[in-house]
This record gives structure tokens, C-alpha cells and sequence, in this order.
């Protein structure tokens, strides 16, 4: 009986055996990597789909800048009318802001003012003014000024946006909160009699100078007018995306009246079958008063994208069973041509398999790479094989990583690096890799081999950091003055509502200046809104280096600035005589010579200083600060009150 180990039943007993032992192995890798592979691909999918939501609120926010620019200064119909048409160049609308079809402005009128508005604009701007839609109501909201960006499109003058339910209801909420806000979706006709066409409008509300509008009495009671910017949805997404969603598809919703909801917008890979779709994601998020929501679904683009990993797991399997096939055959055979057959196999696998691969022995000598490794490190084969891994990542982490090394053959599990944290691969020129890697050991004998399988994921960090980048460009927007840098009210009061904490918790005193700038509007008027920008930032530079570092200084808008003391003293006259001494440096300061356009050029501030408790609320000290500012400006300006 033929029982040696060349035998047909020996050779044939040893194939099977190997063959089932390597398709264990090759299933336990398929668990392991599709799920990696498919975390890593939804959330591929996860952050392009946000990223997509924080451009379009970052569209939207850049939107309400351009109405804010566009904000005229009140007198009467046809000196505003004129104003507007002087400040809207500025705005650059069609350069600056792509995706506005129009930028308006509309002015508030009772009944009794109708006549008297059409007779001075027609006798005063020449134009055949008429309010429109006819008909007798209270109150008119009369596009006075309007501009598009778009040829062709007849002009907006006299169209009562009042008339309109819709845009009434938004008007309302946008002056009532002092922000932006968003109609509900409408769907109109392109008639100069009727609304403008549009899908929504965005309406931000425009009152009285130097008006109290702390309390949504003193809104409603300051209210003169608004800037308008009608959207359509589609051309709004197109400007903001354009082609940067490749991979996915979404729809835009109104979902404000929940459980009903309106369709804004349908990309046009839209049309696939979303049921089909690989990943899907619902978010919503708050716009101008409004619940937007976007609804994600990933194409076939992206689910082949995906897919593309399928292969790398059948490679890998086919890795795995091949070099243990090529091992055990090696051992159990001595047949030189079918061995080297099989490691041709082997090889024409390794090298083409999709991912980046590594093999290293137990010390962490480099054995064998493939091909996209070669590209992916710059390093040839020849040039690896050999070397230490560690010559693959930054020098600082030689050391710890050698540490790392010795303990994972101490336990070596599968497992993946880099999705908790960092990691970093060195290429051949020097530059950074971010990367993923799976680890995982093969032993032969008495011989321990790693095998690691290297995942590029630098351009997904990109993304990450396109979308920080947005955020805190967001964040900048909301709280900050976009002409000044300085914060905006919304930091201030949150600010003042901290300062109000501390001073309870503490008992001790803060104090609030307004400072307001004499004749500002006569500046504007002489030299020009650019000259009034220049004065406002040199302001702002000032009020900076007057106060100390747990000081606010911000501005609430036109020459109006507010300085924030949190932490004074316990005692309330010393807090008032070291508010006095601050507020007079301001006054020194803002007495000093401007420079604009070269030239100099002199203006004064008007000061209101009150001291407050943790036992006041923010409206009665604004209100306290605003009544001394013009206690000192009917004392002759450029002087300072304080209580």
C-alpha cells in the first residue's frame, strides 16, 4: 500500500485540506473588511450630504449680507430711491452673490399716503408709478426700488408685497424678530401685476435710525421698510452646488407646517429610484425663520463607487488562499514548475489588487508590496523590500510605533487603524498620507508574517476640512460684523446675558457704553458710503485698543457701537468713577484725526455710560444707555453722559 507522502490520496488529502482551512480564513476576511469597507462608504456618504446643507445655509447667510448692504438711509420716498440705487452697485450683485434673480427694496405706507407716494415719485423720479394690485387696504408694502440680475425681466415698481398673503405672513415674522426670513414656497406667474416670480423670498427688515428695537412693541413701532431677494430653487441650487454632488442626489423640502410639506427642489439624478439607493439621509435644518429639509439618497454612480471595494475583498481572500495554498504546497511539494506556476498566481492577484498592500516579517522588515503601494509611496519594490516599516511614518513616531509593533505580535487580532485617530503614512518625496490601515498575521511555521492593507483617505480629510472650514465660517458670519470684524448684536447679547450671570453670582457691577458718531450721515452724504466704510473700521481698530481683554466691543449697525464691561468693582461709585475713566479714554480716542482717502478728516462720538446689576434685564439698559447717548447729543455731541 503506497502510503508515502508523494502518494495520489497524500496529495490529494493535503489539497482538500488546505483548500478548506483557506476558505475558512477567506470568509472571517470578508466579515471583517465589508463592514469597514461599508462604514467607511456611508460615511463617505454622510459628509457630503452635510456639506452640501452647510453650503446652501452658507449660501442663504451671504444672501442676507447683500440685502444688509443694500440698506438705504430714511428720509422720504425719492431721496431713498435715489440712495438705494447708489448703494447697490456696491453689492455687486450678479459678481458677488450668483443665483439672486433680483434685489428690491420696499417701503411701508397707511392709506392715507398712497396719492401723496405716487405723486412724488412720479413727479420726482420720473417714472409712471402706480401701486398695484388695485384695490383699498390699510397698509402697503410698495416696491419702490428693484433690480435684477436676470435680462428681460420687467421691473417690480409699485407691486404691493403686502397684498399677498405670503409674503405678509414672512414681513411680519421678519420684523417682529429683526432677522431674516423666508417666505413659504410660492408659485407664481411672471406678471409685473402680480407677485414676483419666484419659489420663496427672503425679506430682511429695515427700521427707523436710532429707534428702539430691543422689544417686539419697539420693532413693530420702528418698522420702515424691508430688502427683498426672490429665489428660484433651482437656479438658487445649481449657483450653490453646481457640479459638486456627483455621487449623490437629494431633494429639498418646506417642511414648517408639519406633517404637510412642499417640494423646493429635485436634483436631476433625481429621477433614479430612490428606493434602490445604497445609503440614504434625512436632515433638517432652521432657515429664515422656516424648517428646510434635505433628503439624500446615493446614486448608481456612488453605489459603483462603493462597489468598486467588492473586488478588493475577493482579492484579499484570493491573497490569503493563494499564499497559503503557495506555502503548504511549497512544503508538501517539490515539483519546481508547479510551484512556480502558482506563485505567478499569486502575484497577478497581489499586484492587482485595488487597495495598497503590505507584507512585513516578525521584525518589521518590509517582505513584499504590490503595485499600488509602489504608487501610492513612490517607493519601488527594489527599493522597500528589506527596510523597516517604520521608514513609512513620521520620524517622532518611530520609536512608539516599534513599541506598537511587538505588542500586536504579542496579540495579533484583526483590527483596524486610523478611523479613531490620525495616522499618517510618509511617502518616498516626504509628503503626508492620510491613511486607514487593517491589520492582520500570517504564520508560517515557526514564522510570523503582517499583512497590511492600506486605505488613502486624504481626499475624504479634505472634505473634513472644507466642512470645519464652512462652519467656522458660519459661526464667523453669525456673530460678527462683516464690515468691522467686530462682534454683532447677537454675541453681544449673548455677551451682556454672561456679564448678567457673573455680576449675580459675584454681586458686583458691569457697565455699558453706546457710543454713537456725530454727523456720521453727512460724511456719507459728502464723501461716500466707501469713505463711511473706511471711518467705521478705523473706529472699530480704536475701540479695540481702549478696552481690556474681558471687554466686548461690537457694533449693531451704522455708526452705533456698543461697548460691554462684565467685571468691574463690588462697590458701585468706584464702578462708576472706573466706567467714567474708561469711557473718556473711548471719547479721547474717537476725537482723533481720521485718514480717509488720504486726507484728514475729523468726527466726534456721543456717549451714553451706565452702570448695571445682575438684577437688570438687557432692555433697560439699553434702553438706559441709549437715552444718555442722546442726552449727550442734545448737549452739544462729542461729550459723554453717564449715570
Amino acid at each position: 500500500m503506497n502510503t508515502s507522502p508523494h502518494s495520489p490520496k497524500k496529495k490529494a488529502y493535503m489539497m482538500w485540506l488546505v483548500l478548506s482551512v483557506s476558505l475558512l480564513l477567506s470568509c472571517l476576511i470578508w466579515l471583517i473588511l465589508f463592514q469597514y469597507i461599508h462604514h467607511d462608504a456611508e460615511e463617505r456618504f454622510r459628509q457630503e450630504a452635510e456639506f452640501s446643507l452647510k453650503k446652501i445655509q452658507h449660501a442663504i447667510a451671504q444672501y442676507d449680507y447683500a440685502a444688509m448692504a443694500s440698506m438705504p438711509l430714511f428720509s422720504d420716498a425719492s431721496s431713498t430711491y435715489h440712495q438705494w440705487r447708489k448703494l447697490y452697485p456696491q453689492t455687486k450683485l450678479a459678481e458677488n452673490f450668483p443665483g439672486i434673480q433680483e434685489l428690491g427694496f420696499v417701503w411701508l405706507i397707511d392709506a392715507a399716503q398712497r396719492q401723496s407716494l405716487e405723486a412724488q415719485l412720479k413727479h420726482d423720479i420720473s417714472l409712471d408709478f402706480q401701486i398695484h394690485p388695485p384695490g383699498a387696504r390699510s397698509q402697503y408694502g410698495v416696491v419702490i426700488a428693484s433690480e435684477s440680475t436676470l435680462k428681460n425681466t420687467p421691473s417690480r415698481l409699485g407691486y404691493d408685497m403686502l397684498s399677498n398673503q405670503t409674503f405678509a405672513q414672512a414681513m411680519n415674522q421678519a420684523r417682529d424678530t429683526g432677522k431674516m426670513t423666508l417666505s413659504a414656497p410660492v408659485h407664481s406667474a411672471p406678471n409685473t401685476t402680480q407677485s414676483p416670480p419666484a419659489d420663496f423670498l427672503m425679506f430682511h427688515p429695515i427700521y427707523q435710525a436710532h429707534a428702539l428695537t430691543d422689544t417686539v412693541e419697539g420693532r413693530r413701532q420702528a418698522i420702515a421698510g424691508y430688502t427683498y431677494i426672490p429665489f428660484q430653487a433651482a437656479l438658487l441650487m445649481h449657483s450653490v452646488l453646481g457640479d459638486q454632488v456627483d455621487h449623490i442626489s437629494f431633494e429639498l423640502y418646506d417642511d414648517t407646517r408639519a406633517p404637510h410639506h412642499t417640494l423646493l427642489y429635485r436634483s436631476p439624478k433625481a429621477q433614479e429610484n430612490p428606493h434602490a439607493a445604497k445609503f440614504t439621509l434625512d436632515k433638517s435644518f432652521y432657515v429664515g425663520g422656516r424648517v428646510w429639509r434635505g433628503h439624500f439618497f446615493s446614486t448608481a454612480q456612488f453605489a459603483f463607487g462603493a462597489n468598486t471595494y467588492t473586488p478588493v475583498l475577493v482579492g484579499l481572500a484570493g491573497i490569503f488562499c493563494n499564499l497559503l495554498l503557495l506555502l503548504t504546497f511549497s512544503l508538501y511539494r517539490k515539483n519546481h514548475a508547479l510551484r512556480e506556476g502558482q506563485s505567478q498566481f499569486f502575484e497577478k492577484i497581489f499586484n492587482h489588487a485595488p487597495l495598497a498592500i503590505l507584507m512585513a516579517n516578525e521584525d518589521g522588515a518590509i517582505v513584499s508590496v504590490n503595485k499600488l503601494f509602489e504608487r501610492m509611496f513612490g517607493y519601488p519594490s527594489r527599493e522597500i523590500v528589506g527596510r523597516k516599516v517604520e521608514i513609512l511614518l513620521p520620524v517622532a513616531l518611530h520609536h512608539q510605533h516599534e513599541h506598537l509593533r511587538h505588542q500586536y505580535l504579542q496579540n495579533p487580532t484583526n483590527r483596524a487603524m486610523g478611523s479613531g485617530r490620525e495616522l499618517y503614512g510618509v511617502a518616498k518625496d516626504g509628503h503626508h498620507i492620510a491613511i486607514e490601515v487593517g491589520l492582520s498575521q500570517i504564520q508560517q511555521g515557526n514564522h510570523h508574517y503582517v499583512l497590511a492593507v492600506i486605505i488613502d483617505i486624504s481626499t475624504r480629510k479634505q472634505l473634513e476640512q472644507e466642512r470645519a472650514a464652512m462652519d467656522e465660517k458660519i459661526r464667523e458670519m453669525a456673530y460678527h460684523d462683516a464690515l468691522t470684524g467686530l462682534p454683532n448684536r447677537r454675541q453681544l447679547m449673548e455677551g451682556l446675558s454672561l456679564a448678567l450671570a457673573q455680576a449675580r453670582l459675584h454681586q458686583t457691577y458691569g457697565g455699558l457704553l453706546f457710543i454713537d458718531l456725530d454727523k456720521f450721515k453727512a460724511l456719507n452724504d459728502t464723501l461716500g458710503h466707501d469713505a463711511g466704510d473706511q471711518l467705521l473700521i478705523q473706529v472699530a481698530c480704536r475701540l479695540r485698543e481702549c478696552v481690556r481683554e474681558v471687554d466686548t466691543v461690537a457694533r449693531l449697525g451704522g455708526d452705533e457701537f456698543i461697548a460691554l464691561f462684565p467685571a468691574l468693582t463690588s462697590d458701585k461709585s468706584t464702578s462708576q468713577g472706573l466706567l467714567e475713566k474708561l469711557s473718556r479714554r473711548i471719547l479721547c480716542a474717537l476725537n482723533q484725526p481720521y485718514t480717509l482717502n488720504n486726507a484728514p478728516y475729523h468726527i466726534t462720538p456721543s456717549i451714553g455710560a451706565t452702570v448695571f446689576t445682575g438684577d437688570d434685564d438687557a432692555d433697560s439698559i439699553f434702553r438706559q444707555a441709549d437715552d444718555l447717548m442722546y442726552e449727550a447729543k442734545r448737549a452739544g455731541k462729542n461729550t459723554l453722559r453717564l449715570d
